[in-house]
């Protein structure tokens, strides 16, 4: 490993840490404050990065990269919603509750006999049939407001549609982005200055 990009791994193997941590945690506060680890440690990466090579060609080609982070939506998001956790009160995240639905397994009337809820586990006696539904909590993006812009949160990373709009996901896409660009600044730059 280039030795000049040493401090710029480490903040995104810190960065990957609080993905993991993101994932699982156990309340929204929790979440939330990983959430902001992960995005932190990223921005903190890429600006260890700026000045890792003396070579005269490592700046106009990590400057293509600075472009692509004001272009691409997932990118300039990530930066942005740092943005916003540091310097304003502004939420990034925001928590739907999970709810349960029982309903008829046909008709619009349903008679439950006895519900109960004991150590987690739902009992329901009913004499008809019941269809329940169940939509788990999740956490969403929220638009990251930053210096009076707002960025609403991704749906495209490098020109594909994103498989899913999760914080984790979005924040996973972002770290393999950065993992990749130090690997081919090293390969690039840094052969032979481990």
């Amino acid at each position: 490993m280039a030795k000049e990009l040493v401090p710029a791994r480490k903040e995104l193997i810190a960065a990957r840490a609080a993905l993991e941590q993101m994932r699982r945690a156990a309340s929204f506060t929790a979440f939330e404050s990983s959430w902001q680890d992960c995005l932190t440690r990223i921005e903190r990466s890429w600006n260890k990065s700026k000045g890792a090579f003396a070579d005269s060609n490592y700046q106009p080609w990590r400057g293509s990269h600075e472009s692509v982070r004001k272009s691409d939506p997932l990118l300039r998001y990530l930066s942005h919603a740092r943005d916003a956790d540091e310097h304003t009160v502004a939420d990034t995240l925001g928590h739907e509750p999970g709810s349960i639905g029982i309903n008829p397994a046909s008709g619009n009337s349903l008679y439950i006999e006895s519900l109960t809820v004991r150590d987690g586990v739902m009992s329901i006696r009913s004499p008809q049939p019941i269809a329940i539904t169940i939509q788990p909590g999740r956490v969403k993006l929220l638009p990251a407001k930053s210096r009076g812009v707002t960025y609403d949160p991704p749906s495209t990373h490098l020109g594909g549609a994103l498989d899913r709009s999760d914080p984790d996901h979005v924040a996973e896409r972002g770290v393999e982005y950065y993992e990749r660009f130090l690997d081919e600044a090293e390969m690039r730059f840094g052969r032979g200055k481990a």
